[in-house]
């Protein structure tokens, strides 16, 4: 990642967003992941979304919790169900790590 952006997770606002790798739509309230860098030329801040599985890994290295955005993911628990998008965002994290090895 160039030191001039950032990382950013957010629940889709809507279904106009797509993703920039596979160009499909992100889903409303759907976990998408943004990567954020300055427009030098128009001064503005850009945010080009992905899923989170096309999200590229290579390009990010700090650890999710640092991630702008992650605490404010869901971590739900019922008798049987779980989902935990702080969980399922720190294991992606943590199979770049792996691969790496």
């Amino acid at each position: 990642m160039a030191p001039s952006e950032s990382v950013v997770v957010e629940y889709a606002k809507s279904n106009r967003s797509s993703c920039k790798k596979c160009s499909e739509a992100i889903q409303s309230k759907t976990l998408r992941l943004g990567l954020v860098s300055r427009d030098k030329n128009r001064g503005f801040d850009v945010t080009k979304w992905h899923h989170l599985s096309c999200f590229p890994l290579p390009s990010f290295h700090s650890p999710p919790n640092t991630i702008t955005g992650f605490s404010s993911l869901k971590v739900l628990s019922f008798s049987d169900i779980v989902s935990d998008d702080q969980e399922a965002l720190t294991k992606l994290f943590a199979g770049q790590d792996n691969s790496e090895e």
